[in-house]
């Protein structure tokens, strides 16, 4: 499937992050921000994103949930 060009992707609860950054990266460009609500665990789902030397994470602070982070993550387009 070709690449869709968007500039903002996201997601709520559909796949560990290392599986979303495979299917959100057909859809992403080189600019593209990536914007992944996660729960506890992302911690444990950042370490698992060390296979792609690319990308860049940015964690936010939930608003919604003192347990949650936003994370903003560009340079996954292609993976």
């Amino acid at each position: 499937m070709p690449a869709l060009n968007a500039d903002v992707v996201t997601a709520r609860a559909l796949a560990p992050l290392p599986r979303l950054i495979t299917l959100t990266g057909r859809f992403a460009i080189a600019d593209t921000i990536g914007l992944f609500p996660r729960g506890a665990r992302v911690a444990d789902e950042l370490t698992d994103l060390a296979k792609y030397p690319t990308i860049n994470v940015e964690r936010v602070a939930s608003r919604s949930s003192s347990s949650g982070t936003i994370l903003r993550v560009k340079g996954f387009s292609d993976t």
